[in-house]
């Protein structure tokens, strides 16, 4: 499942700060999700989540900012992360100083961000949608 992440990685890379981040994080929205069912495991969902926002600055074309993650249902209508670690983004953040912070720090801040977004209801509205269907 790499359809969405592709998208994250042609996009260009994106720097901000951590103030700039958390504010635009604040403003990103479902993008789009895939869904699909581990037909060889347990029969439960799993797929992949976009989250992003455009970013129009004056003068400038716009540029996409997105966070890109893969999920999967533990549970009948529960959904979590499938590798809180795998998170993509676009994003390239600097610390107070300017530098970019290390990747450890990185996945802190995406997960951070992740653990913000409202994206579970949507994905488990939709497979109990399928789960009905199928039954």
């Amino acid at each position: 499942m790499a359809i969405l992440s592709s998208t994250i990685s042609a996009w260009e890379p994106f720097e901000a700060s951590l103030l700039e981040w958390r504010r635009l994080c604040k403003r990103m929205e479902c993008l789009d999700s895939s869904q699909g069912i581990d037909a060889e495991s347990d029969r439960t969902h799993l797929g992949e989540v976009l989250w992003g926002i455009e970013v129009k600055d004056s003068g400038s074309t716009p540029r996409m900012l997105g966070v890109c993650w893969e999920w999967r249902e533990v549970i009948p209508n529960v959904v979590a992360l499938s590798n809180p670690l795998g998170i993509q983004s676009n994003v390239r953040l600097k610390d107070e100083t300017g530098a970019l912070v290390t990747p450890a720090k990185l996945i802190l801040h995406l997960n951070a961000a992740v653990s913000g977004f409202r994206w579970q209801g949507r994905l488990v509205r939709d497979a109990g949608v399928h789960r009905d269907m199928a039954a």
